[in-house]
């Protein structure tokens, strides 16, 4: 874990760790006023249990209390910010496979995937990005306020991986394919790509021999 995540995690040591979005900060403000306007109503109110409500009240304030985001000030918003960023940067982006890859399923790309974005530190280290996230916004509606994928980086304007599951096409007209490099037009037999061919070839023969 980085000196930022380090950092970053005594800063919002006081922020609820699954701190409550605003929808549910409302949905529970509303059950405590009907609970409150149970425990207050008049004596002649019939057919209700004060007690009960009483006890719920309880447990919808200390939920309120202990999993609200926590007020921060101007200076501990700046601090907080700069080491989101910078665990972002340095913990998190690094250990993310690309777009592609997760799209296309390029051999190896699952046991990556387990080794880094799985692997303990990383997954604390996204936890603690979100938290500061929902700590500098608890307000913000925004579903993909804690949304990482926003920050997976991309392999560029390429999407061929010949030896994926989904290798993609390549968007070049046939006559300028000739004019690739020969390593680029070739497929190996064995890549998913490869196999794919090669079960399309074995379709039409089969096919053909059919209509004789």
């Amino acid at each position: 874990m980085s000196d930022a995540a380090k950092q970053l995690e005594e800063v919002i040591k006081n922020q609820p760790q699954n701190p409550l979005r605003p929808h549910q900060q409302e949905a529970y403000r509303t059950e405590q006023r009907r609970l409150q306007a149970i425990v207050n109503a008049p004596a002649y109110v019939t057919g209700v249990n004060r007690g009960v409500a009483a006890k719920k009240a309880r447990e919808v304030e200390s939920a309120i209390s202990t999993q609200m985001p926590q007020p921060i000030s101007g200076s501990e918003r700046d601090q907080i910010s700069k080491l989101a960023d910078a665990v972002m940067a340095d913990d998190i982006r690094p250990a993310m496979l690309t777009r592609e890859e997760m799209r296309r399923n390029p051999a190896g790309a699952v046991g990556q995937f387990l080794k880094r974005e799985s692997h303990p530190i990383v997954k604390h280290a996204v936890r603690l990005w979100k938290r500061a996230m929902f700590a500098l916004e608890p307000q913000s509606e925004d579903p993909d306020l804690a949304n990482i994928e926003r920050f997976r980086p991309e392999l560029g304007a390429s999407t061929i991986l010949t030896n994926a599951q989904l290798p993609g096409h390549m968007a070049i007209p046939e006559a300028a394919k000739g004019n690739l490099p020969e390593s680029m037009q070739q497929v190996p037999p064995t890549s998913p790509l490869g196999e794919a061919r090669a079960r399309d070839e074995r379709s039409r023969h089969a096919m053909t021999g059919k209509l004789k």
